[in-house]
This record gives C-alpha cells, structure tokens and sequence, in this order.
C-alpha cells in the first residue's frame, strides 16, 4: 500500500507542477501583451506631427529611455522601472534571454509610446529603432557653434 501511496503522492505532485507551469505561461503571455504604463499626464511624450511647423519640443526626460553603450539589461531595465514605463522587470529579462536579444540591445535614445505593448518595447529596444530628429543647420555656421547649439538643445 504504500508504494501506492508514493504513486500517487508522486502523481498529484506532477499534476500540481503542471497545473503552476500553465497558469505561469497564461500570466507571463498576458504580461507581454499588457500596454507599458501610460504617460498620460506629459504631453510633451507625444512625438509631433511630421511636417507640422510647431515649436521645438520640450525634452521631458521621463518620456524617453536613454541607453548608453556597453549598458547591461539590468541597468536598462531599473530605468524602466523608475521611469514608470514596466511594472515586472522580471518578464522583460525572462523574454529577453529566451529570445537572446538581453545581450543585443542598441543603445539610442528611446521614446515613450502610448499603447505600445511591453513585448512590442523589447523588440523595439532589440530592433535599435531609436527617435530621430531633423536638424537644418544655417548656412555659414561653424562646427563649434552648431556642436554647441545641440549640446544646448538636449
């Protein structure tokens, strides 16, 4: 009796690990089809219309993620969370090593945007699809002086 017992005891114990794996998988699929967090009160974070003749756009810096060459995902993934952008780090680094993109992250500068998924981030962040910007610089300008003009404008 029991060798039956252990049987048992050994079944319901692989059913109980089967039944955590699923409702791991369910949370972490659903985990990366949630939104990153809404930046909702800066209005600054949204990207201006192209071609729109506006004023230049303030730089809030909680709406983009600067990543500096040779940065380990972890940093990349402390800054965030504290720019409020993930809620779990965790699931980020999971699908990132999963995938082999933790290692491959382009450095750039990244813009926070409303309603893109925490899995369509990490691409984006494994892609390098950094923000652009458009400078004209005036004819006759001398190097130090338009170097100094960008410095000023970021």
């Amino acid at each position: 009796m029991t060798a039956r017992r252990a049987v048992l005891a050994l079944a319901s114990l692989a059913a109980l690990a089967a039944l955590a794996a699923a409702v791991f998988v369910l949370f972490y699929r659903a985990e990366l089809r949630r939104p990153v967090e809404p930046l909702s009160s800066r209005p600054a974070c949204a990207p201006a219309a192209p071609g729109s003749p506006a004023d230049p756009p303030r730089f809030d810096p909680a709406c983009f993620l600067h990543v500096r060459p040779g940065a380990s995902f972890r940093a990349i993934l402390r800054g965030l969370g504290a720019q409020g952008w993930i809620r779990r780090p965790w699931i980020l680094r999971l699908e990132a090593r999963r995938r082999g993109w933790d290692r491959h992250i382009v450095p750039g500068w990244y813009r926070h945007r409303e309603g893109e998924t925490v899995g369509e981030l990490l691409l984006r962040l494994a892609r390098g699809e950094i923000e652009e910007a458009r400078v004209t610089i005036p004819e006759g300008w001398r190097l130090s002086r338009i170097l100094g003009t960008l410095a000023e404008s970021t």
